[in-house]
């Protein structure tokens, strides 16, 4: 399937496109409610659904056995400094911030405002982590 038939295929049926969609990705708990609204009529997608991007993109690549494969590749125009992650690389430094941040205070379920450094580990990690 190309992309201007995935593009009409969103459009026309917006609730099975995104449920096919779901289903390529691992979910903790599967959504059984793909389109709903809330108490102001606002939309809400997936909502009874619980997944987490930081495990698709680094722990689920691990897992999967490609610690060692390249995850990230950062080339400055501005700097010139090329430097590069694999999952494994990335998980230890993700988990490092994390670990620092709570032993800060920071708790789940809280907000936390991330300005990003001019290094590439600190821009990876705060990335990473959101």
């Amino acid at each position: 399937m190309n992309y201007d038939s995935l593009y009409k295929q969103s459009l026309k049926s917006p609730e099975l496109f995104w449920e096919t969609q779901s289903n390529e990705i691992e979910w903790f708990k599967k959504p059984q409610e793909i389109l709903s609204k809330d108490s102001n009529d606002y939309y809400q997608w997936f909502n009874d659904g619980t997944t987490n991007l930081s495990y698709l993109c680094i722990d689920k690549h691990i897992n999967d056995g490609y610690g060692e494969q390249l995850a990230v590749v950062y080339d400055s125009p501005v700097t010139h400094k090329k430097e590069s992650f694999t999952f494994n690389q990335l998980y230890d430094e993700v988990s490092r911030l994390a670990g620092g941040l709570k032993s800060l205070g920071l708790e789940k379920g809280r907000y936390l405002f991330a300005l990003h450094a001019h290094d590439t580990t600190s821009s990876v990690c705060n990335v990473s982590m959101c």
